[in-house]
């Protein structure tokens, strides 16, 4: 059974892949919202956002451990980490495309 603040979460991080994001909070958090990383650290909530000069600087730790807060909030940057995956992949696709359609061209002369 999905925890109960699964279908907010998974709301917020619409558009990234559920495996991605879940393997992340799990991770960081073992799924709890309720998690808090102390000292120095600060970290609070799913994504374990750092309030001493992290992603969770400026907030307060209760609404961080609001899970559609803290995703919302991580959202910006696993969306941003990700896309530079997609880039980087869609990239390396065209570079193989292009050294087959050469290596066809080379073959035809």
């Amino acid at each position: 059974m999905l925890p109960s603040w699964w279908g907010d979460v998974r709301q917020v991080m619409g558009g990234l892949p559920v495996a991605l994001w879940a393997a992340i909070l799990y991770a960081e958090s073992g799924g709890r919202p309720d998690a808090y990383a102390g000292g120095a650290e600060d970290s609070v909530g799913l994504f374990q956002l750092n309030r001493a000069g992290g992603q969770g600087t400026g907030y307060d730790a209760d609404w961080l451990g609001v899970p559609r807060n803290n995703a919302s909030i991580a959202k910006r940057s696993i969306l941003a980490a990700y896309q530079e995956i997609e880039i980087g992949r869609a990239h390396a696709e065209l570079q193989s495309h292009v050294r087959i359609s050469y290596a066809v061209f080379c073959l035809k002369k």
